[in-house]
């Protein structure tokens, strides 16, 4: 038996039984992205807090048939510090996600599943480094490794992004004369494809470097995209963009 199969049956019935020696502490209704309400009348999951004699958790219920969305157990109520088996499920309490931390950290083994419960991928974590991992199609056939998540990148990566904005900004006159200076944020959704869209200027210092700030972003080749299991995802970027004239 594999080290990693011997530290999941080690912790299985932790894993499938929830102890019964627990306080409520707190409940709070939240919306279908997870924000704090303070009613019922939009809400689409409400969240028990709980504590534990080793840890806190927090259980998220899914209020159209009463499902259980997650488990996450926390050793600090206040600092998250993750500890123990966190679990994460859908389609009326079908576990999609398991995690096992310690002191934060990830610490053993990290499952995902398919819609038809076989595994899509298995983690080995010691000290929240990867030791190693498997990857699996929805037939159960195994291929080779690959990360959950890729970020998008720049072609070239942060230096050439750097150096793309270096060589195609143009200070505009007005600001150069008027002594204007500043950091722009400029945020951008990268597409599927590594296109750039939905430009908007999170930070503003002035109209005209702002839109020379949009039309740098705006002009830029296409990005490697980001990625999740495998498949190209759209990513949410945020650049900031230094004007200054010394």
């Amino acid at each position: 038996m594999q080290n990693w199969q011997r530290i999941l049956l080690g912790s299985s019935l932790s894993m499938i039984t929830f102890p019964v020696m627990a306080q409520l502490v707190d409940s709070t209704y939240l919306d279908k992205d997870y924000s704090e309400l303070d009613n019922i009348l939009t809400a689409s999951y409400i969240r028990y807090d709980y504590k534990y004699s080793k840890y806190f958790e927090q259980r998220t219920i899914e209020l159209s048939n009463r499902s259980i969305d997650k488990v996450i157990r926390f050793e600090d109520a206040t600092a998250k510090v993750f500890q123990d088996t966190s679990f994460f499920y859908a389609d009326s309490n079908r576990l999609v996600k398991l995690k096992v931390y310690k002191h934060g950290l990830r610490e053993g083994a990290l499952l995902k599943f398919w819609p038809n419960s076989l595994k899509m991928r298995e983690e080995l974590y010691r000290a929240d480094t990867l030791v190693s991992g498997h990857c699996y199609l929805q037939s159960g056939e195994k291929v080779p490794y690959f990360p959950a998540e890729r970020m998008a990148e720049f072609p070239g990566g942060m230096n050439a992004l750097y150096a793309y904005l270096v060589d195609n900004i143009k200070y505009p006159e007005k600001a150069r004369r008027k002594g204007i200076e500043g950091r722009v944020r400029i945020k951008f959704i990268i597409q599927e494809d590594g296109s750039v869209a939905d430009l908007k200027v999170q930070k503003s210092v002035e109209p005209l470097l702002d839109a020379e700030a949009l039309r740098v972003v705006a002009n830029m080749p296409h990005w490697i995209p980001g990625q999740q299991e495998g498949k190209n995802v759209k990513v949410q970027f945020v650049l900031p963009i230094t004007f200054s004239l010394q």
